[in-house]
């Protein structure tokens, strides 16, 4: 126990100290952040993503099927998984949520801020956080359009100030400073490291956290190849990229006449997209 107070002591004198010297506001964080998102034009993002029971208590499990060198193993829930194939391009975001043998069995499809979310199998709903790629809504080089990233994750507040994790890793936190929902950047690369809130459900609330694995350059920008999600600290889902292509353009047409198979609202589909590209 003291060893730990001497830690956080020299950690608040060696680290706090500098970074209040460095102390950024919105602008100035953008200045540094926008840059790093050399936006691709379209991208195609194939994915697989593991589902964990975040509920699983591994005391109630058999004797040593629990842990691993003195850790928690995380239960996974091979049934829960699914696959997903992303395409994007500015203005543009559509979603396949698929099973292992490709069956369909969510399709998002998002245009000049109309959305179309349709589950199409009865006993597999999925909300639209479900198969969001969080990142994927980041990269941008526009500051109107990274504010609008941040709102959509349910974080209000642009204030910048500074962040302290459990391994005494500092960060820039954006969110208003009373608010429990903000971003995390990273000091040294100015990436996007992580997102957190809390989830109220019933008269528990639940501490949700994003973090951002494996940045891996993709035809020149950075990207996650890992994401975790996790609820209370315990791990309950994972997103693994599988592959990141950039293909000369995207199938328009098809993935706007799969939005209109799955909804009854196409009139209000935008009809200016560009099928030449």
């Amino acid at each position: 126990m003291r060893f730990k107070q001497i830690v956080c002591f020299v950690s608040l004198i060696f680290f706090t100290a500098p970074a209040e010297a460095y102390k950024l506001n919105w602008r100035d964080l953008m200045h540094h952040v926008l840059p790093h998102h050399k936006r691709w034009k379209q991208v195609v993002i194939h994915t697989t993503v593991q589902i964990f029971d975040p509920f699983y208590k591994p005391e109630a499990a058999s004797k040593g099927s629990s842990s691993k060198g003195g850790k928690t193993v995380d239960r996974e829930l091979p049934g829960q998984g699914f696959r997903q194939v992303i395409y994007w391009q500015e203005n543009l975001l559509a979603i396949e949520t698929q099973t292992e043998k490709k069956q369909l069995l969510h399709y998002y499809y998002e245009f000049d801020g109309h959305v179309v979310s349709a589950s199409l199998v009865p006993n597999r709903p999925f909300a639209d956080d479900d198969v969001l790629p969080h990142y994927l809504l980041f990269v941008t080089r526009n500051e109107r359009a990274w504010r609008h990233a941040l709102q959509r994750v349910n974080i209000p507040g642009w204030e910048i100030s500074f962040y302290q994790d459990d391994a005494f890793n500092l960060y820039y936190r954006i969110g208003d400073r009373e608010d429990d929902h903000f971003a995390l950047v990273d000091p040294q690369t100015f990436l996007l490291s992580g997102l957190q809130s809390t989830l109220r459900i019933g008269e528990e609330d639940y501490h949700v956290q994003v973090r951002f694995h494996e940045m891996t350059q993709y035809n020149k920008l950075e990207y996650p190849k890992q994401t975790d999600y996790f609820l209370n600290d315990r791990l309950f889902k994972r997103v693994n990229v599988d592959a990141i292509q950039v293909p000369k353009s995207l199938p328009l047409k098809k993935l706007r006449e799969k939005a209109i198979r799955w909804t009854q609202e196409e009139p209000t589909l935008p009809l200016h997209v560009d099928y030449t590209q």
